[in-house]
């Protein structure tokens, strides 16, 4: 008898000796009800940018409605674990309407002293060693705030800052920039991003994937940007082949994708994607482009384009490296898309736009540089000869490369317009949910 009591006393020794498994936390946000710092559902924390430095792998962060500017007025939130950030809510934390009632406005204050011109809301999470799971959802992300307007009109961003009037310059960054880990998801879903200034080489939605990452892109509306409205970016460049990040991008409308400015060459589609990127493309609306509706410049292979709607596009809609397919030719004469491409259409569908807006968007000036240059008249004065004798280029007569329309402003109203239900009841994005239960703690 003494024996067996010896024996479960040992066994729960070792028990109490395994360590619990860690406790994931849910902490909540309200601009309307937040004070402090402890982020319960009884006392919410005022904005994202006071938790976020507590934030662990696994948390859950909920937002009600309001608009959030961040850490004094930053204007950006840096995230540097793998968590889930859901807004919409009411201030009681129990419904969710993300698109309506409940709106999560994250933006913020262009005249700002604390300025950050980083990504709006950015996953810093490639140098992780845990996998991890990112979830961003139910988010509108609204750069009008943030951007410099010339005159303060609304009509053109202006890339400089001017100390004179206390103005920085608009962002050149994302709205939603996820950087995942090793082996890592992330999920990008009913989110509005819209009036934000990218450069060409990144985008609205900028995904980044590393080895064996999965990353889904769904249900969003990516309005009135410039850059690529989303953009599929691998930091996993194999010699083998092996791990190369996965894509799903699905019922998305994407509209207005501008050109960095109005001479620029770069930015202005829809969709661009990596090379060293696995990408499936389902279902989406992309329209108003000033160059491509999906641009396969850096040629991903197996790249699966199916039962999209492909609108108007200045330059074409589809890109193959320096080659440009209209939606009839590429599903003859591409070289790198999957064997089950099919179903992509052309079709005519109306938004209800603002008047003004609609108007200001027909009346700006976008820029063919190849041509423009094309058109320049070698000066003949003593300023070109000098220049000759030097090496130097000649001069040329002048181009007007500006346009009193650029990235004008547009109101959150009238872009969830373009987004709550289907075009043709198949392609796109449309309202997420209302009224549906918080998730439980």
């Amino acid at each position: 008898m003494a024996h067996l009591r010896t024996v479960a006393l040992f066994a729960s020794a070792v028990l109490l000796a395994v360590p619990l498994a860690a406790q994931n936390t849910t902490w909540y946000v309200s601009a309307a009800n937040g004070k402090g710092r402890k982020g319960t559902k009884e006392e919410p924390v005022r904005d994202l940018s006071v938790i976020a430095p507590n934030l662990k792998n696994g948390d859950t962060v909920l937002i009600a409605g309001g608009v959030y500017t961040g850490r004094a007025d930053c204007g950006s939130d840096q995230i540097k674990v793998t968590c889930k950030i859901l807004g919409g809510f009411d201030d009681t934390f129990t419904t969710r309407d993300p698109w309506g009632a409940h709106r999560t406005v994250l933006s913020g204050d262009n005249k700002s002293k604390n300025w950050n011109s980083n990504a709006r809301l950015w996953f810093d999470c490639r140098g992780q060693k845990e996998p991890g799971e990112i979830v961003v959802d139910g988010l509108i992300v609204d750069n009008g705030a943030r951007n410099h307007y010339r005159k303060g009109e609304d009509l053109e961003i202006v890339r400089k800052a001017n100390p004179a009037t206390g103005n920085n310059a608009t962002p050149e960054s994302p709205g939603i920039f996820v950087d995942t880990p090793r082996r890592g998801t992330a999920t990008i879903t009913n989110c509005v991003v819209m009036n934000t200034g990218p450069t060409g080489g990144t985008g609205a939605i900028y995904a980044f994937g590393h080895e064996n990452a999965t990353l889904t892109i769904k249900n969003n509306l990516v309005v009135n940007n410039t850059g690529s409205a989303i953009n599929c970016v691998s930091c996993w460049h194999p010699k083998d082949g092996k791990g190369i990040p996965t894509f799903t991008v699905a019922d998305n409308t994407v509209l207005f994708s501008w050109k960095y400015d109005a001479f620029a060459t770069h930015g202005g589609s829809s969709l661009k994607m990596d090379g060293d990127t696995v990408c499936s493309v389902v279902g989406n609306v992309f329209a108003f482009n000033d160059y491509f509706c999906v641009d396969n410049v850096k040629q991903s292979k197996g790249l699966l384009l199916k039962d999209n709607l492909f609108g108007p596009a200045l330059m074409g809609d589809y890109q193959e490296f320096s080659t440009v397919l209209s939606l009839q030719q590429m599903e003859e004469s591409a070289q790198l898309l999957h064997a089950d491409t099919a179903g992509n259409v052309h079709e005519k569908f109306e938004l209800q736009l603002e008047p003004k807006w609609a108007n200001d968007f027909a009346a700006r000036t976008v820029i063919d540089r190849n041509k423009a240059e094309a058109d320049v008249q070698v000066k003949d004065d003593r300023q070109n000869e000098l220049r000759r004798m030097l090496g130097l280029n000649l001069v040329g007569n002048d181009i007007n490369a500006s346009s009193a329309v650029w990235l004008h402003r547009m109101a959150i109203d009238d872009a969830v317009r373009c987004g709550m239900q289907k075009v043709a009841g198949k392609y796109g994005c449309q309202n997420p949910f209302v009224g549906e239960a918080a998730p439980a703690k």
